[in-house]
């Protein structure tokens, strides 16, 4: 009975504590929350963000990873209104801030000295090593390095980027006065070169006046004609008349082509075209006449002339570039393969396999193919009276009819046809006849006609030189004027 008395009081006394605090807690709690939020409201927005970031600096201290704990409490960070440049300060620590690069390339024109080479000029201008390696590289497929000497100039192209540092953009030069070189980068940043012609200028000068017989180079030469037209427009006129035994002035007119690149430069010896003189009553003319990539001169009726050679041009050379050990001479001997006692028609020159053979005078292919016991075998026509052969070949490098030149690559020595070893038969013609190769044998200026194919294509030719030259005809009555004149 005691027993169930005193529970009975303590659930009492757990019902009347239980009720004094719900009733505390409806009658106080809204005057309590009033409060606080007064409180935080009287701080303003912005000291309660710094409140809110006061604490976050707070846990900072026992976090090991800020960005993950601030991930996990939500915290935002709040809007500021910022300018352009306070945004880039913004973006970036103080630190890790660059220079921007320049907009514009920086041109800097670098000479190369002597004993100098291009990575080594390039290197001296403060570009990378690398970059300047593979610009060099990209260079090389385009011309020889070594071909570019001391004196060279070249216009380099630069950028300045961070630290400084400069980054090559391209390189420009000139290793002739007809064409430029240009290294640049292409789309992906890789360099590459190329080799560009530079426009030429033609320009054409006609000139008329009164030359002295006595002295008709200086004379020309004070109309305003180069030395070197002069002299080749004499030596025309001495092929068809004989200027020098006239006694009084002979009047003339020249027409030549001048060649200039974008700089004003001469790229090229000027050409003459044209040349007409007024010699003992009679006018004579010689045009240029270009076929097939070969100049000739010709008269108005179509006959070729020749300028008269030097000494060293008129004579025969031999087919080899270099001495060679002469294995047969020319003349009666035993056949080394027959064993008989046989006219040899040449000389034989031992040469091993490849050997280059050369042209021995200014001539055309008449024949340049199998050729029974000679085996490949090549004959130039050098004039009207003398040809040349060259047999037993390895390789032949011309064709029938093909104009060739003194000294000009023809063939390669070899061991074709009937031979007991390698090497090159050389034999000269002359007049119809085998004759001694090793004997002087001199080449004739001799004059022939154009075909009939060529005479059409001189005509017309003809025809626009006729429509440059102002003609001599209007010069004809001032012969007896005290000196020389230029009309232009």
């Amino acid at each position: 009975m005691i027993m169930m008395r005193s529970r009975f009081a303590s659930i009492c006394l757990f019902s009347f504590a239980c009720a004094i605090a719900f009733t505390e807690y409806f009658l106080y709690a809204p005057a309590i929350l009033q409060d606080i939020s007064d409180d935080l409201l009287s701080q303003g927005p912005e000291e309660e963000i710094q409140n809110i970031l006061s604490q976050q600096e707070m846990s900072d201290t026992d976090s090991p990873n800020k960005e993950l704990d601030n991930a996990q409490i939500g915290v935002v960070q709040p809007y500021k209104a910022t300018t352009p440049d306070s945004q880039q300060q913004n973006a970036l620590p103080p630190e890790e801030i660059k220079e921007a690069p320049f907009e514009n390339s920086l041109n800097h024109t670098i000479i190369i000295e002597n004993g100098e080479t291009i990575l080594s000029a390039l290197d001296k201008i403060g570009i990378n090593k690398n970059e300047a390696y593979v610009s060099a590289s990209a260079l090389s497929k385009v011309i020889n390095l070594r071909h570019i000497k001391s004196g060279q100039k070249i216009v380099v192209s630069v950028k300045k980027v961070e630290d400084d540092i400069l980054k090559l953009d391209s390189l420009e030069f000139r290793p002739d006065k007809l064409s430029k070189i240009l290294v640049k980068r292409d789309q992906s940043g890789k360099f590459f070169a190329e080799k560009i012609l530079v426009p030429i200028k033609k320009v054409l000068r006609n000139v008329s006046g009164m030359f002295d017989p006595a002295s008709p180079i200086a004379s020309l030469q004070k109309c305003g004609i180069k030395n070197g037209i002069a002299n080749e427009a004499f030596m025309l006129l001495n092929n068809v008349a004989k200027p020098k035994a006239e006694k009084s002035h002979i009047g003339f007119e020249i027409l030549y082509q001048d060649c200039y690149n974008n700089e004003g430069e001469s790229v090229s010896s000027p050409s003459l075209l044209y040349t007409s003189a007024l010699i003992n009553g009679k006018i004579f003319k010689i045009y240029k006449f270009e076929n097939n990539g070969k100049a000739q001169y010709v008269d108005s009726a179509g006959k070729i002339l020749q300028i008269k050679s030097k000494k060293s041009n008129s004579e025969l050379s031999k087919p080899f570039a270099q001495k060679h050990q002469i294995t047969s001479h020319f003349g009666t001997r035993v056949h080394p393969i027959h064993r008989t006692r046989i006219h040899h028609n040449g000389v034989d020159f031992a040469a091993s396999i490849g050997t280059p053979v050369y042209a021995a005078a200014d001539g055309t292919v008449v024949k340049a193919h199998y050729c029974s016991g000679y085996g490949k075998y090549i004959s130039l026509k050098h004039s009207s009276s003398t040809k040349t052969g060259y047999g037993h070949l390895s390789k032949i490098c011309v064709k029938n009819g093909q104009n060739v030149s003194k000294g000009q690559l023809i063939a390669y020595s070899g061991n074709t046809g009937r031979t007991t070893g390698p090497h090159l038969h050389f034999e000269t013609i002359q007049n119809g006849k085998f004759v001694n190769p090793l004997n002087s044998i001199k080449l004739q200026n001799e004059s022939q006609n154009l075909s009939h194919t060529e005479m059409l294509k001189f005509n017309q030719q003809k025809r626009d030189v006729n429509i440059q030259i102002v003609g001599l005809n209007q010069i004809v009555n001032n012969k007896t004027a005290a000196g020389p004149k230029q009309y232009s």
